[in-house]
């Protein structure tokens, strides 16, 4: 710095800036970015990430998600029913009564669309930063080393606020989606539309439960309803399913399910890391202090987007405003979304 008496800042910068990187690495909390579809990486102030599905609908009778199927149609037999199927031939067509030659018959003849549900979920990056001002150089230089007390707590809230980023995506009220109009009634039908699409229990029946009992999670009784909801809307039975639940509901789920499970597992990072997560009716579950009292959320990694945007970048200054004191300061963007209405599940511990 200015004649030398300042300190060498490039030197610092790197050996705090790996520090940093060492003690992010280290930190035993699960980065929750590890349980969603992987985006690439993003430029500019947006992302719409792409999603395809079938044509789905609620049936009620079953109470699952139907993917729509082709319509059955006879080859043979009375030649008025199935002229409104389209299984006459051309021969048929000619030959048979007048009446029947309507618009409706003819297309029945053409050949049938099966309909394919696409949109784009719009993401937005969201700053996530920290930083530390040190009074003095020696302070810094105390600092600088990956086992610090100084460190290790920014690392900690850093990691927090990216899982607290992906957790606000996954329990959102909305998310907005460019999606093709089918409304019949819109000036805009047949067009790509910007829509605010709503989750709620109204919307999606099978996905916010409320437990059997009063106080708990019950492996027993709520925790195959979880896998039906998700299983309704056309999951593998072998998916696993990470579920985030607060320590105290954790302890009353342990308490209450003691005859069912000694000692219920739950997942810790190197779970995530070795792909070895341990499940109950296929259910891993995650403690986490972001989660409220009274409320559990699972979900399927696909159902969740991650897009990186800008990598973690670090700077180590002096600012003389501040009395020339060493400030560290790291920052990354990414953003998330709920891609997938279907692959989460609100579950609500029943109250008095």
């Amino acid at each position: 710095m200015l004649n030398g008496t300042g300190f060498n800042a490039q030197t610092y910068l790197e050996q705090f800036a790996q520090h940093f990187e060492a003690a992010l690495g280290a930190n035993n909390d699960i980065d929750l970015r590890s349980l969603c579809a992987h985006q690439p990486q993003a430029k500019g102030s947006a992302y719409w990430a792409k999603s395809i599905r079938p044509k789905i609908s609620l049936d009620e009778t079953t109470g699952t998600y139907r993917e729509q199927l082709p319509k059955s149609r006879n080859l043979k037999g009375d030649i008025n029913a199935r002229a409104a199927e389209g299984t006459i031939s051309r021969r048929e067509w000619e030959n048979m009564e007048t009446s029947l030659k309507t618009f409706e018959n003819d297309k029945a003849r053409q050949t049938p669309h099966q309909d394919v549900d696409f949109y784009q979920t719009l993401i937005e990056p969201i700053l996530n930063d920290t930083g530390h001002e040190f009074e003095t150089e020696d302070e810094l230089l105390e600092a600088c080393d990956p086992t610090s007390a100084t460190i290790m707590l920014l690392v900690s809230a850093f990691k927090r606020s990216r899982n607290m980023q992906m957790i606000a995506a996954l329990k959102a009220a909305s998310t907005t989606r460019k999606m093709l109009d089918l409304a019949s009634a819109s000036g805009t039908f047949g067009q790509i539309v910007n829509k605010t699409v709503d989750w709620n229990s109204t919307a999606y029946k099978n996905n916010f439960i409320t437990t059997a009992n009063q106080g708990y999670f019950s492996l027993k009784e709520d925790a195959p309803l979880v896998r039906a909801a998700l299983d309704a809307a056309g999951v593998s039975d072998k998916t696993r399913v990470p579920c985030l639940i607060n320590p105290h509901d954790f302890a009353q789920t342990c308490i209450n399910s003691f005859d069912k499970w000694a000692d219920i597992p739950y997942v810790t990072k190197q779970d995530v890391e070795n792909g070895t997560m341990p499940d109950a009716f296929g259910l891993s579950f995650i403690k986490c202090n972001e989660i409220p009292k009274g409320k559990m959320y699972a979900w399927l990694p696909q159902a969740i987007a991650y897009v990186p945007w800008k990598p973690l970048e670090q700077k180590l200054g002096e600012d003389p405003r501040y009395k020339f004191h060493p400030t560290f300061y790291a920052k990354e963007a990414q953003g998330f979304a709920r891609i997938d209405d279907l692959g989460v599940v609100e579950i609500t511990v029943k109250s008095a």
